[in-house]
């Protein structure tokens, strides 16, 4: 409603709307306010929703009979999808959704089946990162001095790129967030951040990696930890009442999470890896401490970290490979 009431405000000259006192009981009720005027003023709306699925993925790890409940046919979710479809007939131009994953998508069903996932679109798969040139460009923008621009290209790389949306597509992409905060380090202090990853980005994933959890699956998790690839298909749908039961949804979602992205396909086979150093530190080192707690492993964190300054001050590694004898 909120929403509505901004974009009235915003266009009451254009929609006649100056002496507009109208209140709305629900958020349909503002839209269906919202489309007669506009179909009065003979003009059509772009409608924009960001994360559509968050508070999905909240009910999801909570309170899975209230997502039912929201989603059911009488639902205050579907209801408002269903509406939204019945109005692009008329001043609903275009709609564009973001979102991390495309659960709420089939559950939806027949209330709102005008979707396109464009998550796997080759023709989107550039996006929303950077491009090598696109960051060659920022690099040499940022007017850095004493630094060679391959060098940090190719130290960026090994942290913030990797990151390929279709199968067909050979433009690997940078994750932009982690770029800038790179760059912004570099423009203001003319030096590599302490710490290569921008730790903010990991209360994104918060609910989606209980999420992740929800699927037990810990074969697959130890798989991957080991391997850093897996082969899956990728599932473009979930639907939440089978969406435990197999365990390409599990890998997909790791997929649409960008914790695995695609490596190659062959006749029909998709590998997906890890894609580059950030995701791995961040998260996947995240569930090998949760799997390491589940299956009772006593780590010595504090010898850990000596034996690695061993290796950085000295050079040697005995300390490092008699603890892990001892493992």
């Amino acid at each position: 409603m909120a929403a509505v009431k901004d974009f009235i405000s915003r266009y009451k000259t254009i929609l006649n709307l100056e002496k507009h006192k109208e209140e709305f009981s629900s958020s349909v009720s503002a839209l269906d306010y919202l489309a007669l005027r506009m179909l009065e003023s003979d003009k059509k709306m772009l409608v924009l929703i960001d994360e559509y699925d968050n508070f999905a993925n909240d009910l999801i790890t909570s309170d899975e009979n209230l997502y039912y409940d929201v989603i059911s046919s009488q639902g205050h979710i579907r209801t408002f999808y269903k509406d939204l479809k019945v109005l692009t007939k008329t001043v609903v131009d275009r709609i564009f959704i973001t979102g991390v994953s495309p659960i709420l998508l089939d559950d939806l069903t027949s209330g709102f089946n005008i979707t396109k996932n464009l998550t796997l679109d080759m023709g989107c798969n550039e996006m929303l990162g950077f491009t090598s040139k696109e960051l060659e460009i920022l690099i040499d923008k940022a007017d850095v001095k004493g630094f060679d621009k391959d060098i940090l290209i190719a130290d960026m790389k090994q942290y913030y790129n990797g990151y390929l949306f279709n199968e067909d597509s050979d433009q690997r992409v940078f994750n932009p967030n982690m770029v800038l905060y790179f760059l912004d380090n570099l423009i203001n202090y003319n030096k590599y951040p302490k710490n290569m990853l921008d730790l903010n980005i990991k209360t994104d994933y918060k609910k989606l990696e209980k999420l992740a959890f929800r699927f037990k699956d810990d074969k697959t998790i130890e798989s991957i930890l080991t391997d850093e690839e897996i082969d899956s298909n990728i599932v473009e749908r979930f639907n939440l009442e089978y969406m435990y039961d197999n365990t390409e949804n599990f890998i997909s979602l790791l997929f649409y999470m960008v914790m695995l992205t695609i490596k190659q396909s062959f006749l029909g086979n998709v590998t997906l890896k890890i894609p580059n150093i950030a995701m791995k530190e961040i998260y996947w080192e995240y569930f090998r401490l949760k799997l390491n707690k589940s299956h009772s492993l006593d780590i010595d964190n504090k010898r850990i970290k000596a034996s690695i300054s061993e290796m950085a001050v000295n050079g040697t590694c005995n300390e490092f490979l008699e603890y892990l004898k001892e493992i």
